[in-house]
């Protein structure tokens, strides 16, 4: 449904597995690739989510057919190798989207920092001015990315244990309110709920916490913005209590 793409594309576009929704550093990753083992796409998933069986082998992203996943390996420890990888259609050169994705997958840093530092270095990354990074410019030890990768970017800042949704609402809708906007779309309740419970590893359990929310959404988003401010939803009877009664499995068991 166009929901659910919609969730899976802000998850992608915060550096988490459109999958399973956990940030994708925390898991190995992989690349779908075709038969000649040339990347069919840009996306990235963790490998234990496309493990599950999928009849169509079509990205769940964009719908481009595969036919393997091919492991990203590390930055650190085989630069040689992730070079490969990541280089979408095998021309012996990267550009800035293949390297920017590639590296907020990988790497436990802030996003935003990754795409501020590869955007004022990208000039010393390629001096010739092509718009690509060959290997060797990959690999001068002086100017290359991979040594400003080694010895760059902040870590992402932890946000610290989540805030219990039945007795402190307040602070789990702030939690989980990443853009600071005072409100929270859809697909990041669904975020929330899924991260709450524990329920990354379980593909059919997402499916139903997905359902559960679209389900419940329309009787607190009176105005159909697509938003939930706070105070609707830690009212009496609101948005975080219905969450509660409605989830009640998940709260005894996790």
């Amino acid at each position: 449904t166009w929901g659910e793409y919609s969730r899976m594309l802000a998850a992608h576009e915060r550096a988490e597995c459109a999958i399973c929704f956990d940030p994708l550093c925390e898991a190995q990753c992989c690349v779908l690739v075709n038969q000649q083992k040339r990347r069919v796409c840009t996306h990235i998933f963790h490998s234990e989510c496309l493990l599950v069986p999928n009849g169509a082998q079509s990205c769940p992203l964009c719908r481009a057919t595969y036919h393997a996943i091919v492991e990203l390996p590390s930055i650190h420890e085989n630069p040689r190798q992730w070079f490969r990888v990541v280089d979408l259609n095998g021309d012996g050169t990267l550009d800035y989207k293949e390297v920017t994705s590639a590296l907020k997958a990988q790497l436990p840093l802030d996003p935003d920092a990754i795409d501020e530092g590869l955007k004022r270095n990208w000039n010393r990354f390629d001096p010739d001015g092509n718009g690509y990074i060959d290997e060797n410019e990959f690999a001068d030890p002086n100017k290359g990315l991979l040594a400003y990768v080694t010895t760059h970017f902040p870590p992402r800042t932890e946000p610290g244990p989540i805030p219990d949704l039945r007795t402190q609402p307040r602070q789990w809708f702030q939690y989980f309110d990443r853009d600071n906007s005072n409100s929270l779309e859809q697909q990041e309740v669904v975020r929330g709920v899924i991260k709450t419970f524990r329920l990354s590893s379980d593909i059919r359990e997402i499916s139903k916490v997905q359902d559960a929310v679209a389900v419940i959404w329309p009787l607190f988003d009176f105005d159909g913005s697509g938003t939930i401010d706070i105070n609707e939803f830690v009212a009496r009877d609101g948005l975080a209590e219905t969450l509660v009664a409605s989830l009640q499995h998940h709260i005894q068991t996790s």
